[in-house]
């Protein structure tokens, strides 16, 4: 029987956005598959370990408690630099799947590493991090391409941008999207909607850390003219998320564009709450510039609502181009015409199927078993 460890001592519980949503989604799947040829075993940290206890339950599952805690990033990398291999040895692994980009860059003594890499973001955006930040991630993705066995991209962009950037065999590639689980019938009470001030289908909505390439601002732009266009679609937005630096920027641009009370920074929701606003918003806007995946697009379009996106990076890809876009995603005259005569393409609704977390699951079992 193989074993196979999965290191998550990383997770910090809404701190790290939809990574957090795929991992767990991915483990879900496991679950559901019910493998008797593979005993996994849940690396976790002193601090995260209420997160799994639940999986301790589970035939297939085993949680590992390593001496490290997740809220303390420096010992932890430490941790898993100086004291992960010795660890998995210690418990006959010789197997590890690594959720985000980072593996030890110590001697990995014979342990087979599977490292996904989410985006180059870094790369792309070097000026949202520290110089010592990106430097750190850059030797981090560098490191897992060459010293992983495989190295897992989440869609075809990435693994695109990973073999141009680094110049690696593409078989060491392998593209595997990202699991996406949503129960569409597990939404919080409408009456919730009081509480951000909102009605029914009179709101539009966004999921989105608060960073530049998200490019919130053009929304706050496009809703400053429906407002002068005295639409009577100018309509409220909600923006739930977290991480980023853009949070007084974004409501000193609100103030300034007389729309106090009508852009509302959720921060971070629970999964009921966030499908009760994709379900309930008029329209979900997306205006991203930058993904690796794009799953807040994929989970709104399984709740049959609008919605209205960018044609940038991944995102075409996993949307499987079902969804209405922009051409100049730094248009706000375009998104607001958009946002006019914004409707459900037929099909749209079905494009999370791709994503069930069993398929991504079994995908993900295959790489493991060849």
């Amino acid at each position: 029987m193989s074993k196979i460890a999965i290191d998550l001592t990383w997770l910090r519980h809404g701190k790290v956005g939809g990574t957090e949503a795929s991992i767990f989604n991915l483990l879900h799947g496991l679950e559901k598959i019910h493998c008797t040829e593979v005993k996994f075993y849940l690396v976790v940290a002193r601090d995260n370990v209420p997160l799994f206890q639940s999986f301790g339950n589970i035939g297939s599952f085993h949680v590992l408690v390593a001496d490290t805690c997740c809220a303390d990033q420096k010992k932890r990398v430490f941790w898993q630099n100086i004291k992960l291999c010795r660890f998995l040895r210690q418990n006959g692994i010789d197997q590890c799947f690594e959720p985000i980009y980072g593996m030890p860059f110590t001697n990995v003594g014979g342990i087979r590493f599977y490292t996904v890499i989410h985006d180059l973001q870094a790369i792309h955006y070097p000026g949202y991090f520290s110089a010592a930040r990106v430097l750190w991630m850059k030797c981090s993705w560098r490191n897992a391409v060459k010293k992983s066995y495989r190295v897992i991209a989440i869609s075809d962009y990435v693994r695109n941008d990973i073999i141009s950037r680094y110049h690696v065999e593409p078989s060491k590639i392998k593209r595997i999207y990202d699991a996406v689980d949503v129960d569409i019938n597990h939404c919080a009470e409408v009456s919730r909607l009081e509480k951000f001030g909102v009605q029914r289908k009179r709101f539009y909505y966004t999921v989105s850390s608060l960073l530049p390439h998200k490019n919130l601002s053009v929304l706050i732009y496009a809703l400053q003219r429906l407002k002068e266009a005295n639409s009577p679609e100018f309509l409220p937005l909600l923006v739930s998320g977290v991480g980023g630096g853009q949070e007084d920027e974004l409501r000193a641009l609100v103030k300034k564009c007389g729309l106090d009370g009508k852009v509302r920074l959720t921060g971070f929701v629970g999964d009921d709450v966030r499908n009760l606003l994709y379900k309930e918003c008029k329209v979900f806007l997306f205006p991203s510039i930058f993904e690796g995946f794009g799953m807040p697009a994929v989970e709104a379009m399984a709740f049959g609502t609008p919605v209205i996106t960018t044609e940038e990076t991944s995102i075409p890809e996993v949307t499987e181009n079902l969804c209405e876009t922009v051409q100049n995603p730094t248009d706000p005259e375009e998104w607001k015409k958009k946002i006019l005569s914004a409707k459900v393409i037929p099909g749209s609704r079905d494009v999370i199927r791709r994503y069930a977390p069993s398929l991504i699951a079994q995908e993900y079992l295959q790489m493991w078993m060849e």
